[in-house]
Order: structure tokens, then sequence, then C-alpha cells
């Protein structure tokens, strides 16, 4: 395991992790850390920026075969991201959360121009999430340009955000749901997303504010009957 903790001004490029039992990668309370051009393979728990780290950021690396998320920004986490990186076959791909584990709740973070693929575990590929114990939702999120491919449990579980941007995304083929919003996520911008071979484009919604504008998502099942949404006439199949 390669972990950080409590640690500045620190750089990973270029290096193979793999065989695992636990996490290949644990940056916990640290800052400016960077990683980049890595693979991450086949271990037992999640690579992750946690417990209240920032200005952290991983940037082009591979990860598969991991049966925990691939690459998470958990905990209190801020001011950090996940860009160009690619995921297989991990449960789910990337993601945004927080939980009883680590209740703060992350801001100010970025998911972009990723690829994951063949989620595991009945997980969707992309997850922002506030699990049972978290201190609320994630805020200041920005999930953007990236590609969901044959997700077992869906593409975007957009279920945990307060305020962001999710734009310019696209899931194929994922199972039931290309974006899930969930009854909680609020002030947030969706737009230019696109959902392909999914039975729903679209599911959630009863309780979001949200604006909407220019996505393809047909076959959607959104509720907005208590939202309080703008939805913009350029959208198909919302």
């Amino acid at each position: 395991m390669n972990r950080a903790a409590s640690a500045s001004y620190i750089q990973v490029r270029g290096i193979t992790i793999k065989n695992l039992t636990r996490w290949p990668l644990n940056v916990v309370n640290s800052s400016m850390v960077y990683i980049s051009d890595c693979n991450m393979l086949s271990s037992g728990n999640a690579n992750q920026f946690a417990a209240g780290s920032s200005h952290c950021w991983a940037s082009r690396c591979t990860i598969a075969n991991i049966p925990d998320y691939g690459l998470a920004l958990y905990g209190g986490v801020t001011d950090s991201g996940i860009t160009s990186c690619t995921a297989n076959s991990c449960a789910p791909g990337f993601g945004v959360l927080n939980d009883a584990g680590q209740p703060a709740v992350c801001s100010n973070v970025v998911i972009a121009n990723c690829v994951s693929t063949n989620s595991q575990n009945n997980q969707p590929n992309f997850i922002v999430a506030t699990n049972e114990g978290g201190d609320g939702n994630n805020s200041q999120v920005t999930v953007s340009n990236n590609v969901s491919v044959s997700g077992s449990g869906g593409g975007f579980d957009l279920s945990g955000l307060e305020s962001g941007s999710i734009v310019g995304n696209m899931s194929h083929n994922d199972s039931t749901f290309g974006f899930d919003m969930g009854d909680t996520s609020q002030d947030f911008m969706f737009s230019s997303n696109i959902a392909q071979g999914t039975t729903y484009g679209v599911t959630g919604g009863s309780n979001n504010s949200c604006m909407f504008i220019g996505n393809f998502v047909p076959g959607s099942n959104y509720d907005t009957s208590g939202a309080n949404c703008i939805i913009n006439d350029f959208n198909l199949g919302l």
C-alpha cells in the first residue's frame, strides 16, 4: 500500500501498483498530492483521497479490477479532483462520498474527462453520494465530460449533490438508468448530457431544485411534481 498521512507536496508518477489486499493508494489528511500516469490494478480496497485532504489531484491513471471504488474523494476532501483517468471492472469506477466512517462533506471537487466501464456488484460507474451517517450532501461538485459504459448498476448516481454542475457526460448501455438524481440533490446544473441504450435516461427528482438545458435523455422517469426545476425546451426525453 502507498499511504500518505498528514503530508504535503508529494508527486507520484508512472508506477504500477497491483495485487494488494487493501488500498493501492491511500492519501489521508494531506495536501498538494499529485498522482499521474499510474496503474492501480487488482487490489482489495479503493484508491482514495480521504479524511480532509485538499488540493490533491489524480490524472491519466489506469485503474482496473478493484471490488470497491476505483478512485474516490472521500470524507471532507476539498479543492481536489480526478481527471482523464480510466476505470474498468471496479465497484464503482469513480466517486465522491461521505458516510459514518468519514462524515464530513466534500466540496469544490471535480471528476472530469474520465471513462468508467463494466462496473461490478450492481454499482454504477460514477457516484456522488451521501451514505448513512454522512453530514449532508457534497457541495460544489463538477462532473463533466465523462463517459460511462455498461455499468451493472447504472451510469451516474448523483444522489448526494448540493450545488454544482453535471455537464457533457455520456451514459452508454448502462443498466437501468443513465443518470439518477435521487430525491435530495439540490441546486445543480444538468446540461448537454446524453444517455443511450439505458432503460431510463434520468430517474429521481421529487425534491430537486435544478436546471436542465440541452440534454438527450430518452425514456426518462424523472418526477418533477415536487421539484423546483427549470426544464429548458431543448431537452429530449424529460
